[in-house]
């Protein structure tokens, strides 16, 4: 699974934004790059589990950088089952020398 490209790396002082709202995305744009639908981010938003966002008017927007952030905060660190833990322990103790 590739993780979408949300915020460019660039420091700002090479590329000055031309608008504060250049670092936004529509609810659109955020959709697609997350290759989701627009309304799993609506409901997200009800929910209170979505990437942070602020209203212009009626209309949500979310900083590349925080969606970014919060797609970061949402890794989880793989772990070994149980079963995988005893298969392991089993097999070490078989292959050791008495």
């Amino acid at each position: 699974m590739t993780i979408p490209v949300l915020y460019s790396e660039q420091k700002l002082t090479e590329q000055q934004p031309t608008s504060i709202l250049d670092h936004y995305l529509t609810e659109e744009e955020l959709a697609a790059k997350l290759k989701i639908k627009r309304s799993t981010l609506q409901r997200w938003r009800r929910l209170g589990i979505g990437p942070p966002y602020t209203r212009r008017g009626k209309t949500p927007l979310y900083h590349d950088e925080s969606a970014a952030q919060w797609l970061r905060d949402g890794e989880i660190k793989p772990r070994r089952s149980r079963r995988a833990r005893k298969t392991l322990a089993r097999n070490s103790i078989a292959g050791s020398p008495p």
